[in-house]
């Protein structure tokens, strides 16, 4: 037998889970069983006390918190059935005992669910959409940052290198008169490095 509830305010649907009387019987047996078969008293080996004397060991408690490990899987399933279309559940449930007896055991499955979120009218929201107005000299502007994108490198044959010119230079370092690792066409960044180009590039001086 299942009840449910959708509760907008905490975001939650609730699926109440009663277990089966017959199927809650046998899992008790089952949970007894299993602490009487781990279970270990001085002068008796693991496993092996008698059932008189481990039933005086083992508290109802015991055997319904085994039970619950047992029985858990099938009440989920039949809270999961619950869930229709219209639930957008978010995750897995979390579950609190409703009711526990020998006879009886009642679980709620708590799953999150997306919100529920109300939208004003955007056309109640006052905000008033603003036109730029362009003029020539921003348009001229931007059409002059995509020609230098878009500008193709011309190499120079002749003359000094001027502000603006792209120059490529391929070095090799040396430490004591002998090439290092990484030194070749490649600029460490602990190294502070200033080219002075002279009208042939031929002269360079690192500091």
């Amino acid at each position: 037998m299942a009840k449910k509830e959708l509760n907008k305010k905490s975001s939650e649907f609730i699926v109440t889970i009663e277990a089966d009387k017959k199927l809650w019987s046998e899992k008790q047996e089952q949970a007894s069983k299993h602490l009487m078969n781990n279970l270990s008293i001085k002068g008796f080996r693991k496993g092996k006390v008698p059932a008189d004397i481990a039933k005086k060991h083992i508290s109802k408690t015991d055997i319904f918190a085994q039970a619950i490990k047992e029985i858990l899987e099938v009440m989920v399933q039949e809270a999961h059935k619950e869930i229709t279309e219209d639930i957008m559940v978010l995750d897995a449930p979390s579950y609190a005992v409703k009711e526990m007896a020998e006879d009886k055991l009642v679980v709620d499955f708590v799953y999150p669910v997306y919100p529920e979120i109300k939208l004003p009218d955007y056309k109640k929201l006052g905000v008033k959409y603003k036109e730029e107005k362009l003029d020539d000299k921003l348009i001229d502007s931007e059409i002059a940052k995509v020609q230098n994108m878009q500008a193709m490198l011309k190499e120079k044959e002749t003359g000094a290198l001027a502000k603006g010119d792209i120059a490529v230079f391929d070095f090799e370092g040396f430490v004591d008169g002998k090439p290092f690792d990484g030194g070749k066409d490649n600029l460490s960044q602990d190294l502070k490095i200033k080219w002075l180009v002279l009208k042939k590039v031929n002269q360079k001086m690192l500091k």
